[in-house]
């Protein structure tokens, strides 16, 4: 309050500092014209008509003092709430156009951080830990990459590989646990012993494999994902050392995984079970260490100081030496390469379906926020326009058109800061279903986490500015003169064109938005229509 009180005093005795000064001034340009012989009346009006408009240099002088910005912007910002209030029906048209296009984006940020850039959880030191894949001709002779392989080549690469710090494999499988009508279906994943330590994991309760229950005659155990062990279980504690149906086998419950680990991938995880053991009931005779067929997915985990260049030819050295036996190694193995590819399956060599359709929606949620912003931009120039008379009138008195433009920039940004704010809490309501979708089992987060807010925060001064920046053109650009003697609002060929140009925008963009969708839903029913099987390699 102080603080208040101090700066209009400080400010109404700078101003009138200056007007003295001013006045002192023209007092004595009038006294020099009256000794020239002209009459007092005469020299004060020649003297004020020399020095200009007084009020536009006493606000560039108030533009001018420290601290003065700053207390002009807050100037434009309470005359902006005001307009706001003043015309309800069009700010909520246009925060409701803005909130839409950011809560859409912010929704979609989530999905693709996941799917694209953020490390699974729980895992550490993930830009050393790789996916192996092996490109190998396809039937056209087209190279294609296959992330399935062998036990023994597992075995080879963690072994015989001088580059590799730790190698580990997995495989995904759905199970039925119980009996009658206590059955239900888990989503498994058998993995090597080592999956969790190469992945730097610590269990939430209990304790992950030992090397021996790896063996085909392991012992029958099996650590509970977080999410069963929570829903199926109800976080008991005591459940370790339980026993619970695994395929009509009693297996011994070891350990609880920790919250939101997935592995590697952003799938459920009800059950993970030693991979000897789980493989033997699952495929007898098919898959295992001890049988052949290429069924496990290989991670491996770079030494300190080996690049992906100099490790790929040893990988690839390897399988070749491994198959050289094959009849198939003049046509196939030979040809064949390794690929070290991310750890997150999203950004290649073969991305997934969910990553696919992320960025499908990710373009499309980038259209409707640009469409949102032309018609807010649309909307912003309509209301600029039919307040021409108040804009000439601030500018005969003194204003400069800086000024008048920026209080458009302004009201544009309080409409998308609004927006923005009404984006998060809408985001908060749609997008675990929107994620649900694509993300189905990995963890999201919070909308109001910080690397979300952030991005809200961007996207909104983007979309402010765009909004904001044609409308304010157009007033920075237009002559108000005519109109401070006529009773018309401010029109025109220029205005037209303008206005034509947005609408052109919004009818572009939306027409490139619903082909995009009906592809969307052409690709969405030939690929659910695809009768995905696996094959050995």
């Amino acid at each position: 309050m102080r603080s208040n009180w101090w700066t209009r005093w400080v400010r109404r005795r700078s101003d009138n500092d200056f007007a003295a000064e001013i006045e002192s001034h023209l007092a004595m340009e009038a006294e020099r014209l009256v000794a020239t012989g002209m009459v007092r009346d005469e020299a004060l009006f020649a003297a004020r008509r020399a020095f200009g408009n007084v009020t536009s240099r006493q606000e560039q002088f108030h533009e001018g003092r420290v601290g003065s910005g700053f207390e002009s912007l807050g100037q434009d910002i309470r005359h902006g709430v005001r307009s706001m209030l003043r015309t309800p029906g069009f700010t909520a048209v246009a925060i409701l156009s803005l909130a839409i296009g950011i809560g859409a984006n912010t929704t979609m940020f989530g999905a693709i951080d996941a799917l694209l850039f953020r490390p699974p959880a729980h895992v550490q030191d993930a830009a050393r830990i790789h996916r192996v894949y092996f490109e190998v001709p396809g039937a056209t002779g087209e190279m294609q990459p296959w992330s399935y392989q062998s036990y023994a080549t597992y075995a080879s690469i963690r072994d015989q590989v001088a580059g590799v710090e730790g190698a580990a494999a997995f495989w995904k499988k759905k199970i039925s646990s119980g009996r009658g009508p206590d059955a239900r279906s888990l989503d498994a994943i058998a993995v090597t012993p080592n999956f969790f330590s190469l992945l730097g994991v610590r269990p939430a309760r209990g304790r992950f494999f030992t090397a021996d229950e790896e063996l085909d005659d392991g012992d029958h155990v099996a650590v509970l994902g977080y999410e069963a062990w929570r829903g199926q279980y109800n976080g008991d504690p005591a459940v370790l050392g339980r026993t619970m149906d695994v395929i009509g086998t009693p297996y011994t419950i070891v350990g609880v995984a920790p919250e939101g680990f997935t592995g590697i991938n952003l799938d459920r995880v009800d059950l993970w079970l030693p991979i000897g053991i789980a493989s033997r009931l699952l495929s007898p005779g098919v898959v295992g260490p001890s049988a052949g067929g290429s069924w496990l997915e290989i991670v491996v985990k770079r030494r300190d100081g080996v690049s992906v260049a100099s490790l790929t030819p040893a990988v690839t050295q390897l399988y070749r030496d491994r198959n050289r036996g094959s009849g198939r190694y003049a046509t196939t193995y030979a040809k064949s390469n390794a690929i070290l590819g991310p750890i997150v399956a999203g950004r290649g060599p073969v991305p997934g379906a969910d990553a696919k359709v992320s960025l499908w929606i990710a373009v499309v949620s980038v259209l409707v926020l640009l469409i949102a912003s032309a018609n807010v931009a649309n909307l912003l120039l309509l209301r600029g326009l039919t307040r021409s008379r108040e804009v000439a009138l601030r500018l005969s008195l003194g204003a400069t058109r800086w000024r008048v433009t920026r209080q458009w920039l302004v009201e544009g940004m309080l409409l998308s800061a609004v927006g923005a704010a009404c984006a998060i809490v809408l985001a908060r309501w749609t997008s675990s279903a929107m994620l649900a979708f694509l993300l189905p089992s990995a963890v999201k987060e919070s909308v109001f986490a910080p690397r979300f807010l952030v991005f809200t925060s961007v996207v909104a001064l983007g979309s402010g500015l765009l909004a904001s920046i044609v409308p304010a053109l157009v007033i920075a650009r237009r002559d108000f003169g005519p109109l401070l003697g006529s009773g018309r609002a401010a029109g025109g060929p220029g205005r037209l064109a303008v206005q034509r140009t947005l609408i052109g925008a919004q009818v572009a963009l939306a027409t490139l938005l619903l082909v995009g969708a009906g592809l969307f839903v052409s690709s969405l029913r030939n690929v659910r229509a695809i009768d995905l099987r696996c094959a050995d390699r």
